[in-house]
């Protein structure tokens, strides 16, 4: 079985859409029932410890980014890695994982009006410090 037979179908990462919100979509769109299977194929080293792992920048998103014919940069921008960049130089998940302790919340959080009006969840719903929609 290829990659096309798993995932036929290839909706684009939206505007702020975490990547986690994104991999949701993925499984819903080409109705895999869970996004175990699509996190094995895309982060097989990654060990299941929470759908908040993958908002890190993972190691790379080379395959994930030829399989579903979506820029690298688009999907970068769907995790911490372009903050990593440009507060610590550093886009290491562990890295970034150990600076953002404390500021990110492990679970999906949202806006109801946001959320039934988008379609998506927002990466910067992660952050536990944030008061309300953006």
């Amino acid at each position: 079985m290829d990659f096309f037979e798993i995932l036929p179908v290839h909706p684009q990462p939206q505007p702020n859409e975490s990547l986690c919100s994104y991999m949701t979509r993925l499984v819903e769109a080409n109705r895999l029932g869970s996004s175990g299977r699509l996190y094995r194929l895309f982060f097989p080293d990654l060990r299941p410890t929470g759908d908040y792992i993958v908002d890190l920048p993972p190691r790379s998103l080379g395959a994930m980014s030829t399989v579903l014919v979506c820029p690298e940069s688009r999907l970068w921008a769907a995790t911490f890695y372009y903050l990593g960049q440009r507060l610590l130089n550093q886009v290491d998940p562990n890295v970034v994982g150990r600076f953002l302790n404390g500021s990110i919340v492990p679970y999906q959080r949202y806006c109801p009006a946001c959320l039934a009006e988008h379609g998506y969840y927002q990466l910067v719903w992660r952050f536990h410090g944030l008061p309300g929609c953006p």
